[in-house]
């Protein structure tokens, strides 16, 4: 589970008492806004390898949300790769996983 920091609160003086707010030093971010994404372990890796570019998802907790922002990180990926590297090859690779990761992403939510 990812937590947001929360910068720590300064003490309180109040008629010649000392008290220290009660609030949590951070807060998970399923607390936050429902507009906001609803991703509890979202991890995107991208790595060099001796054969090219390998591109590792794992997903714990996906929504709907999350599939447009998963297929943007990859759309992105896949454009730095086609400009960095320049190899056809690797664009095929890349096509391919990012087919099978949406039809995979597509299955687990429905």
């Amino acid at each position: 589970m990812c937590y947001r920091n929360l910068t720590p609160y300064t003490p309180t003086f109040h008629s010649g008492d000392f008290y220290l707010p009660q609030f949590p030093q951070s807060e998970p971010l399923e607390r936050q806004d429902k507009n906001q994404f609803k991703i509890k372990d979202f991890k995107l890796e991208v790595f060099s390898t001796t054969n090219g570019w390998s591109i590792c998802i794992s997903i714990i907790t996906i929504t709907r949300t999350s599939i447009i922002i998963i297929i943007a990180i990859i759309v992105v990926v896949v454009v730095v790769v086609v400009v960095v590297v320049n190899v056809v090859v690797v664009v095929v690779v890349v096509v391919v996983v990012v087919v099978v990761v949406i039809v995979v992403v597509v299955v687990v939510v429905e």
